[in-house]
């Protein structure tokens, strides 16, 4: 048969539902932490011993807008993906590592500060997690397999040109694409601004720069997955308000800085300070008021402090 109509194996990557219900691979933070670096490490470890060339891949569908940064990804790294179908034939499928949830270990495995969260407490009720977590060396080879996906990704990008380069970066936050609204199809509604923002983003940065501190705002929404995998490798800190953006901070150099600002009434697991101590990124997070759009102003000095290496 011409190499051309040869018809192919499918490796299927498949988000996992045995680690209990926790997020949507729809947003941002769970696609990639709990899908599409685990399941580009999962892919590239497995066709490192196959034929490339008789293999395809095919994933989950994620929605529009993680669909696109999904293909991008790979295709960084060199890999076409498909997108699964009803009449795929799978000959080879992974349920993928769910590494939004094991990262939380310490507070699974032991008791901690984190132990008594609600989604905490799920997944210490999970058996096929503790399981999991449990196998010998189990973190300690799951952050050897994130600094390799790392340190791909970041080669990946090697070449990729950035017109413009600072110190800090204030993220600004996506408006809501229809798909997340409450006439869309997401599994999860809300998205961006919907959710939470930062409300005078501009005018903290002419702030900012008035204090001698070289910064710009940044909408990673706005950009490729490439595009802002360069720009948090490039700059020496990050100011955001929680959200899913701070999940890029995995291709932050070593004792850069993610300053974030936590609304009061949210208490959620710290995802993003254990991505951050994977890389040895210094992270602050600020209480904020209780209210999903906040001021930057009313945290100045303190942000000031972080931001000159003051005692804060």
């Amino acid at each position: 048969m011409p190499p051309n109509l040869m018809i192919k194996k499918t490796l299927y990557l498949t988000f996992s539902h045995s680690y209990g219900a926790y997020g949507s691979k729809e947003h941002f933070c769970h696609f990639l932490w709990g899908y599409a670096l685990p399941g580009l490490h999962r892919a590239i470890s497995f066709l490192s011993t196959q034929n490339y060339t008789e293999w395809r891949i095919v994933v989950d569908d994620c929605g529009p807008i993680m669909n696109k940064t999904l293909k991008e990804l790979f295709d960084a790294l060199n890999l076409e993906v498909s997108f699964r179908n009803l009449t795929d034939n799978t000959t080879k499928e992974y349920d993928i590592e769910r590494w939004d949830i094991m990262l939380h270990e310490p507070s699974i495995m032991t008791d901690d500060e984190y132990s008594q969260n609600p989604h905490i407490q799920k997944f210490r009720n999970n058996p096929f997690l503790r399981a999991s977590l449990r196998e010998t060396n189990s973190m300690e080879r799951l952050k050897g397999d994130i600094l390799n996906i790392r340190n791909k990704c970041l080669s990946a990008v090697d070449n990729f040109e950035l017109e413009n380069t600072t110190d800090y970066l204030i993220i600004k936050r996506s408006s809501e694409p229809h798909f997340y609204s409450e006439d869309g199809q997401a599994e999860i509604k809300g998205y961006g601004v919907s959710r939470r923002s930062l409300i005078d983003v501009d005018d903290f940065v002419e702030y900012l720069r008035s204090k001698g501190v070289k910064v710009n705002s940044y909408e990673p929404g706005a950009h490729s997955i490439t595009h802002q995998i360069k720009t948090f490798n490039k700059c020496k800190g990050i100011i955001a308000i929680r959200g899913a953006e701070c999940s890029n901070a995995i291709w932050m150099q070593e004792h850069s800085k993610l300053i974030i600002v936590t609304p009061r009434t949210m208490q959620p697991p710290p995802i993003y300070k254990r991505i951050c101590n994977i890389v040895d990124i210094e992270y602050y997070d600020i209480a904020g008021v209780d209210q999903n759009q906040l001021s930057l102003f009313d945290y100045k000095e303190c942000i000031e402090g972080i931001v000159n290496d003051k005692n804060v």
